[in-house]
């Protein structure tokens, strides 16, 4: 019933190609990799009329298929999401002695946006002040979600930057400047830090923990392939 449901959706959705592969942890416990791909048609909704992507159409599209939301308008699937597919930190978060080998707490955000490298005909002092800026602001901010309790995250994304000292719009300047490649940056609020990308059609089929990401580039697409098929 779960393998029908999904094939409707992405037949819906008009989705190309599919794969998926089943893996086995040492426990024993099973677990599935997969990619999907759009065809043509629906891809050419977010291009230019120079047939370049959009980002900000393509932004669109994200939040059609990967949200974060504990507040869907569905209190079913709401019941699902925060039992299934919200993160706890657990001794496997720190197997490479980091404080989150997934990094969670996520960062918040007041829409979903596409961060990119600073351009690199910038000079080069310009570029290192940047990106030590924005270093310094996404820290302060990721070290305030750590601290954070449950019972005192029921504020906004601009909220917490004012207890902070930070603008929101120098915070989404930083938000939106990565250190290598294209990286999608989901909405998501303050209570939602810890909450996993998943797809509402797929999370109510499965009932389960699912990761579900935006391959914004041919690089993306290959090294999960290589890397699981």
């Amino acid at each position: 019933r779960v393998k029908s449901f999904i094939k409707n959706i992405l037949t819906k959705h008009k989705v190309l190609w599919y794969a998926y592969r089943v893996e086995f942890q040492v426990r024993g416990m099973p677990h599935i990799h997969g990619v999907f791909w759009l065809d043509k048609e629906e891809k050419s909704k977010f291009k230019n009329d120079d047939e370049k992507y959009d980002k900000s159409k393509v932004t669109q599209l994200i939040d059609e298929w990967v949200s974060c939301s504990l507040n869907t308008g569905d209190l079913e699937l709401d019941k699902i999401i925060k039992e299934v597919n919200v993160h706890r930190h657990s001794k496997s978060c720190k197997k490479y002695k980091t404080s989150c080998r997934f990094n969670f707490p996520k960062l918040p955000s007041e829409e979903t946006l596409i961060a990119t490298p600073i351009p690199k005909d910038l000079p080069e002092e310009e570029r290192k002040l940047k990106l030590k800026t924005s270093r310094d602001i996404l820290k302060r901010v990721k070290e305030a979600l750590e601290a954070l309790k449950d019972d005192e995250d029921n504020i906004s994304v601009q909220e917490l930057l004012s207890k902070l000292g930070i603008g929101y719009e120098d915070y989404k300047k930083a938000l939106g400047m990565s250190e290598k490649g294209d990286v999608v940056i989901l909405k998501r609020t303050v209570k939602e830090r810890n909450v996993n990308n998943y797809n509402k059609c797929f999370a109510r089929a499965w009932n389960g923990n699912t990761d579900i990401q935006f391959c914004i580039d041919m690089h993306g697409v290959v090294t999960y392939t290589t890397d699981y098929f």
